[in-house]
C-alpha cells in the first residue's frame, strides 16, 4: 500500500504528511520510501535531490536523504546535508537529533549530548514521537562505552517509555545486560525528590521533575540552578543537580555529589553515598592506582620453567585458554600467590592464600622477538615480584624489563582476589567457610591499613575519628560493590563489625521514617525490622521515599505472616509506584486488586494507578477498561481529580464545556487515605466531568 496524505510523515515528527511536510511531495515520498525499501539507498538519494530542486527542502526530504547517506557510508556528505537542513530550520526536532547522533559519531560526544537535548527541549505539547526513542537507545550505548553506566541506563529508561513493543523489548534487554555490568551503586534508578514540602522554590522544582519525565535533562538542571543560585544549600536542590549531572554523564558530577555530602542537615547513610558516589563517578578515581606491564627477555627458559613449576607459591594454569592481544598464545602461564600452598593439606587459613598477586605469561622465542616473561601488576608491586623471581631463578632473566602502561587499578581488590586458589579447593563448597573467615581476617588486618581518602588518613585511623566515619563508610560501600562478583561478604553491617565501625541506623524510631538511602537500604538487613517499624516507616515516609525504598519496605512488610493484611492493597500499591520494572509494576498492581475490598476507596485508588500505568506503559486496552470501571467511583475527590488530569493531558474533556468548570481548583493532590492514615481527602469543586462511551 503507497503513502497517502494521512500516513506519518517520514521527517519522523509524528505528524500525518498532509498536515506536516503538505500534499505536493506524496507521489515523489512514495516512490523514494519504495526504493529504501528495496535498498536502493543510491536510487533514493538522486530521487530526493530531484524532488528538492522542485519542492524545497522540507523536513521529510532532508531527514530521509540524511539517513540514506548514512546507509552508504557517505559520512561527510550526511553532515553536509544535516547542516544545510538546519541553516533553514535550525529548530527542527529531527534535524537536530540527526545533528546529535552525527556529533557522537564522530568523537564529538559532549556536543552530541547537548545536540540532542536541544531536540528534545523542541518537541512541543505533551507528545514525544516515538522516533527519539532509538536516538536515546544509541546514547544509552554510547554513554555506556564512555563508562558513564547511570546515563546509560537513564537513557536507556526514557527511551523504554517512547518505546514501540518491538524496541521495548530491545531496550529490556540492553538494560539488563548493562545493569549486570555496572556496579550496585550506580545502577540503582535514582531520582531526585518528590516530596519538598510548601517551599517558595516548588513550582520551579517541579519543573524540574517534569523536565526529567521528558527526558529534559539539560533543562531539569537549569531549573535547579535557578533554584540553587537564590535559596542554596537546599537538599533536595543540591542532590537534584547531583543527579541531573550523572544523567547528562557531565564531569561535575563528583563535585556535586561532595558538595551534598557537606550539607549539614543529612543523616550518615546520606552523606557516605553521595561520598561513594562523588568517587565512583570521577573519571579519575583519586583511589586508582597505575597498572603497568612488565616484559623480561629470558636468558634460561629451562631453569626459569623448573623453577616456577616447582614452587609452591604457583599455579599453573591451562595456557591454551588464554591468548595474548596479538594473537600468539603463551606456553605457560602461572598465577602466583603470596604465600606458599598446598592443595594436599586440609584446606586452612595457614594454607589459604590471600592474594593473586599476579600471572606470569611465558613465550617461547619467536621470529621477532626473543623468549619472554610478562606479568602486569600495580607499581608498587613490581619490586616484591621480580625479588620473588631472582630468588628461584637466579640469572634467568634479563634485569632491565620493557616498561608499558596497562590501565589502572583499584587497590582495594588486591587485597580481596582470588582466594578459591582452585577449583579443587571449593568445588563442593566443603571450604567455604575458611574462605569466608579469611576474607574477614583480611577486612580487619589488611584492608584497614589502605588510605580513606582524606588527608592521608588510613581506614583504621578514621575508624576512631567520628568526622571521618563518613569516608569508611564510602569505603565500605564502594569495596560491598567491587566485590560484588568476585566473592560475596554478605552484608554491609557485618563488615561494620569487622572492622569496628557502628552500624548505620536504618529508621528514626521517633519520626517513623527511614534513614537509610537507596543503596544502603539495599545492604542492610530489613528481617530485623518489626512489621510495626516497617508499616509505620511507610505510612509517614511513603511520599517522600524514592522508589526503590518504598518497594523494599512495602515487599518485606507483605512476607510477613503477622502483618495486617488489611492494609495489603496499599502495600502492593506502594511496591507497584517504587518500581522500576514493567513487569513487576503490573504483577504488583494485580496483587493490590486482588486485595482490595471490592466497591471501596481501596478498589477506586488501585484502579486510578492501574489508569496512569497503563497509559505509561503503551497498554491502552488496560487503560481504556480501568476508565470505564472509575465509573462508580467519581465522587471520590482523589479519584475525580487524578482522572481529570489525566483526561485533560490527553484531550479527552468534553470540548462543549469550558475547561475551568471541569477541573478541581486545587493545586494539590487530594491525599488517598488508603496511603497514609488519617490524612484526610482534600475537598474537590463541583464541576461536570465527561467520561468517553
Amino acid at each position: 500500500m503507497g503513502l497517502d496524505a494521512y500516513s506519518i510523515c517520514p521527517c519522523m515528527m509524528g505528524k500525518k504528511v498532509k498536515f506536516c511536510c503538505g500534499k505536493s511531495v506524496i507521489g515523489d515520498l512514495d516512490k523514494i520510501l519504495k526504493q529504501i525499501e528495496i535498498e536502493q539507498f543510491e536510487a533514493a538519494i538522486e530521487w530526493i535531490d530531484r524532488t528538492i530542486a522542485k519542492t524545497g527542502k522540507l523536513p521529510c526530504l532532508m531527514v530521509t536523504k540524511t539517513n540514506c547517506l548514512l546507509e552508504v557510508d557517505r559520512e561527510e556528505e550526511a553532515v553536509a546535508a544535516n547542516e544545510d537542513f538546519l541553516s533553514d530550520s535550525p529548530t527542527h526536532p529531527m534535524g537536530l537529533q540527526q545533528k546529535a547522533i552525527l556529533l557522537a559519531m564522530r568523537g564529538s560526544f559532549e556536543k552530541g549530548v547537548e545536540a540532542l537535548q536541544d531536540a528534545i527541549d523542541q518537541i512541543k505539547g505533551t507528545e514525544i514521537p516515538s522516533s527519539f526513542a532509538q536516538t536515546y537507545i544509541v546514547f544509552g550505548q554510547f554513554f555506556f562505552n564512555q563508562n558513564e553506566s547511570f546515563a546509560a541506563l537513564q537513557h536507556l529508561r526514557f527511551a523504554r517509555v517512547l518505546c514501540n513493543e518491538e524496541l521495548r523489548a530491545s531496550s529490556e534487554q540492553l538494560i539488563k545486560r548493562m545493569e549486570s555490568a555496572t556496579f550496585p551503586l550506580l545502577r540503582q534508578p535514582f531520582y531526585p525528590q518528590m516530596n519538598i514540602g510548601d517551599v517558595e522554590w516548588e513550582r520551579l522544582y517541579m519543573n524540574s521533575l517534569r523536565a526529567i519525565a521528558r527526558g529534559q535533562f539539560r533543562k531539569a538542571l537549569q531549573y535547579l540552578e535557578r533554584i540553587d543560585s537564590e535559596f542554596p544549600d537546599q537538599p533536595p536542590v543540591v542532590e537534584g543537580l547531583a543527579i541531573t549531572n550523572m544523567m547528562l554523564g557531565r564531569t561535575d558530577t563528583q563535585d556535586a555529589w561532595r558538595r551534598y555530602a557537606e550539607l549539614p542537615s543529612l543523616n550518615m547513610a546520606q552523606k557516605s553515598e553521595a561520598l561513594a558516589l562523588s568517587i565512583m563517578t570521577s573519571i579519575d578515581w583519586e583511589y586508582l592506582e597505575d597498572v603497568f606491564n612488565y616484559a623480561f627477555e629470558i636468558r634460561n627458559f629451562e631453569l626459569l620453567t623448573e623453577a616456577l613449576l616447582s614452587s609452591n607459591r604457583l599455579s599453573h594454569n591451562l595456557a591454551d585458554q588464554v591468548q595474548e592481544s596479538d594473537g600468539v598464545p603463551p606456553r605457560f602461564v602461572f598465577s602466583l600467590f603470596d604465600r606458599p600452598f598446598s592443595v594436599e593439606e586440609e584446606l586452612t587459613e595457614e594454607y589459604m592464600p590471600a592474594q593473586n598477586l599476579t600471572l606470569f605469561w611465558i613465550f617461547g622465542r619467536q621470529t621477532d622477538q626473543e623468549a619472554r616473561l610478562e606479568f602486569s601488576c600495580m607499581g608498587c608491586d613490581q619490586e616484591a615480584i621480580v625479588a620473588y623471581l631472582n630468588e628461584i631463578a637466579p640469572g634467568a632473566l634479563a634485569e632491565e624489563p620493557t616498561i608499558k602502561p596497562h590501565g589502572t587499578n583499584f587497590p582495594d581488590l588486591q587485597v580481596f582476589r582470588e582466594f578459591g586458589v582452585t577449583k579443587a579447593m571449593v568445588e563442593t563448597g566443603k571450604h567455604r567457610d575458611v574462605l569466608e573467615r579469611c576474607s574477614y581476617e583480611l577486612l580487619a588486618s589488611e584492608w584497614v591499613k589502605r588510605p580513606v581518602g582524606h588527608q592521608d588518613v588510613t581506614i583504621e585511623e578514621a575508624i576512631t575519628r567520628e568526622d571521618l566515619h563518613p569516608f569508611v563508610y564510602a569505603r565500605i560501600a564502594i569495596l560491598e560493590c567491587m566485590i560484588d562478583k568476585f566473592f560475596p561478604f554478605g552484608s554491609f553491617d557485618r563488615i561494620c563489625d569487622t572492622i569496628g565501625m557502628p552500624r548505620i541506623e536504618r529508621v528514626d524510631q521517633k519520626q517513623h521514617r527511614a534513614l537509610a538511602s537507596s543503596f544502603f537500604l539495599g545492604l542492610v538487613d530489613l528481617t530485623a525490622l518489626s512489621v510495626e517499624e516497617l508499616s509505620s516507616v511507610l505510612k509517614r515516609d511513603a511520599a517522600g521515599a524514592d522508589g526503590v525504598r518504598m518497594t523494599s519496605f512495602a515487599l518485606e512488610l507483605l512476607s510477613r505472616d503477622d502483618r495486617n493484611k488489611q492494609e495489603d492493597a496499599g502495600h502492593w500499591l506502594l511496591a507497584a509506584r517504587g518500581s522500576h520494572e514493567s513487569d513487576d509494576t503490573w504483577k504488583y498492581l494485580d496483587q493490590a486488586l486482588e486485595s482490595a475490598e471490592p466497591g471501596t476507596e481501596q478498589e477506586a485508588v488501585v484502579r486510578v494507578d492501574r489508569l496512569r500505568a497503563g497509559l505509561n506503559t503503551g497498554k491502552g486496552d488496560i487503560a481504556a477498561d480501568e476508565l470505564q470501571k472509575l465509573r462508580p467511583f467519581m465522587e471520590i475527590p482523589y479519584v475525580k481529580y487524578v482522572v481529570t488530569s489525566i483526561l485533560t493531558s490527553i484531550g479527552a474533556l468534553d470540548p462543549g464545556q469550558p475547561i475551568e468548570q471541569q477541573i478541581p481548583k486545587t493545586e494539590v493532590e487530594p491525599e488517598s487515605s488508603i496511603i497514609l492514615d488519617g490524612g484526610a481527602a482534600a475537598p474537590a469543586t463541583e464541576s461536570k466531568l465527561w467520561l468517553p462511551d
